[in-house]
C-alpha cells in the first residue's frame, strides 16, 4: 500500500514539475500515461490481494460497536470504503443503503463500511443520506483500519473464513453502471461465496 501512495506522490510532483497541469489538452499524453501507471499499480495490488486474510483490523463504529477481523466469521461480507467528497462515491450512496437492506434479508450477508474522514464529517453525511448500516470512522483515535491508501470507492468482498475474495477500487457517476455493478458483480460474487462454503460444509 505505501507503494502506491509514494507512486502517486511522485505522479503529482511530476505534473507540477512539468508545468502539465496549465497546459493545452493536446499536451496531456504524459500526464495520462502517467495515471494509467498509477491505476494499473492499483489494479495489481488488488490481484494479490484475493485468497488472503484480510489484515488485522479493529475499530469503533459512530455507534460505538466494536469491530475487528471476527466479525467476518461464519458471514460473507461487503467492505465499502468511501468518504464524503469522492464523487463515485456520492453516486452509489443510494446503493449503500440498499446493500444494507438485502444483507439484512440474507443471514448469510452482512455489510461495513469505512469512511476515510473523521466521526464529524461521516456522522453528518450518515443523517443527511439516512445510512442505517455500520460506519467506522478511519481516523478516529484507536482505530486501526487498512487500506486507506487505494483508490475509492473501494469494495472488498470477505468470505465466512475471513479471506479476501474480491476487491475494485473506483466507481462510477453514471447511475445505470453503478446499479449494473451491484445487481450483476457484487450480489452474484456475495452469493456464490456462500455456496461455495455450504458445500464445503
Amino acid at each position: 500500500m505505501k507503494y502506491s501512495l509514494k507512486f502517486f506522490i511522485v505522479a503529482i510532483v511530476f505534473l507540477k514539475s512539468n508545468n502539465l497541469y496549465s497546459q493545452p489538452p493536446g499536451n496531456f499524453i504524459e500526464a495520462d500515461s502517467i495515471m494509467r501507471l498509477y491505476s494499473k499499480d492499483i489494479r495489481e495490488q488488488s490481484d494479490k490481494l484475493v485468497g488472503k486474510p484480510f489484515p488485522d483490523f479493529s475499530g469503533l463504529s459512530l455507534s460505538n460497536n466494536f469491530y475487528n477481523n471476527a466479525f467476518f466469521l461464519r458471514h460473507v461480507t461487503l467492505v465499502i470504503y468511501w468518504f464524503t467528497a469522492c464523487p463515485p462515491c456520492q453516486s452509489a450512496f443510494p446503493f449503500y443503503n440498499k446493500m444494507h437492506v438485502y444483507s439484512e434479508l440474507n443471514k448469510n450477508l452482512q455489510f461495513i463500511s469505512i469512511s476515510k474522514e473523521d466521526e464529524l464529517q461521516a456522522s453528518k453525511t450518515a443523517l443527511l443520506e439516512n445510512f442505517e448500516f455500520p460506519i467506522i470512522a478511519s481516523t478516529k483515535e484507536g482505530n486501526e483500519i487498512p487500506f486507506l491508501e487505494m483508490g475509492y470507492p473501494l469494495y472488498v468482498i470477505v468470505d465466512q473464513k475471513g479471506n479476501i475474495q474480491y476487491v475494485k477500487s473506483g466507481g462510477h457517476t453514471d447511475l445505470s453502471k453503478i446499479k449494473s455493478f451491484y445487481e450483476d458483480v457484487i450480489i452474484p460474487k456475495m452469493t456464490s461465496l456462500v455456496c461455495v462454503v455450504k458445500s464445503e460444509e
